[in-house]
């Protein structure tokens, strides 16, 4: 499950360092938002005002940070993917309003306000979606239903089961209809191998998973301690006996 992730974070920090080496040691500035306007002469006072090196520079920063979110995420520890994301994001975002500073002084004035723009809207979004990774689904059984809480919460009646396992392994992924797949977390619809469609609420690999066929879909779920897990297998199973 954590493959995306690992070839999100990849891409990252090889488009990040690759930026670095293209602007810090053979000055090409194609990555440089607006390089490509801009005419030659604006270029090169720009190389003397050191707004190109700090853009490299920074390029480099978010490249090492990227790297060590990689190496955490393949060491398993948790949450290794949004740290290292939600961090990334802070830093570029504060780095870019920052080197606005080398800006060519008649353009100076309109760069710090775009980039505060961009920097507001960005974190925004950013911030949403990886906020909803830290928003736990728990399972909670009353007398005659089950609530699901938390995104992409549902209820449904115990008498709608049709069965219920516990699971080690999750068939691959076919698709995400509507959901939300980030880091270690998958919440939403998806449509599997085995399964075909149905909701996630998983957290990490941690197992095993509980697989609840209903009616008309289905629902797999896992809780980040594999003992609770276990319980709500096991006191479903007997409201169903």
């Amino acid at each position: 499950m954590n493959g995306m992730g690992l070839l999100v974070l990849t891409i990252a920090v090889s488009f990040t360092y690759t930026a670095a080496f293209l602007i810090l040691k053979k000055r090409k500035y194609f990555f440089v938002t607006g390089m490509r306007t801009r005419p030659e002469e604006e270029i090169k006072k720009l190389e003397k005002t050191g707004f190109l090196r700090a853009t490299g520079r920074l390029y480099l920063a978010t490249g090492i940070i990227l790297s060590i979110g990689l190496i955490a995420m393949m060491a398993g520890i948790s949450y290794a993917f949004e740290i290292s994301v939600g961090i990334f994001l802070i830093v570029f975002v504060i780095g870019y309003i920052y080197i606005q500073k080398y800006e060519l002084k008649e353009r100076r004035q309109s760069a710090y306000l775009s980039s505060a723009i961009t920097a507001f809207i960005t974190i925004g979004i950013v911030g949403y979606i990886l906020g909803r990774g830290f928003i736990a689904n728990d399972l909670i059984i009353n007398e005659e239903q089950i609530e699901i809480t938390g995104p992409y919460g549902i209820e449904f009646k115990i008498e709608e089961i049709q069965e219920i396992e516990l699971i080690e392994d999750i068939p691959e992924i076919n698709l995400r209809t509507n959901g939300y797949a980030f880091g270690e977390r998958l919440i939403g619809n998806f449509d599997l191998e085995e399964y075909g469609g149905g909701k996630l609420y998983i957290h990490g690999e941690n197992k095993p998973y509980l697989l609840i066929d209903l009616n008309e879909t289905y629902f797999i779920i896992n809780s980040k301690d594999s003992t609770e897990t276990e319980r709500w297998y096991n006191e479903i199973t007997k409201k169903l006996q």
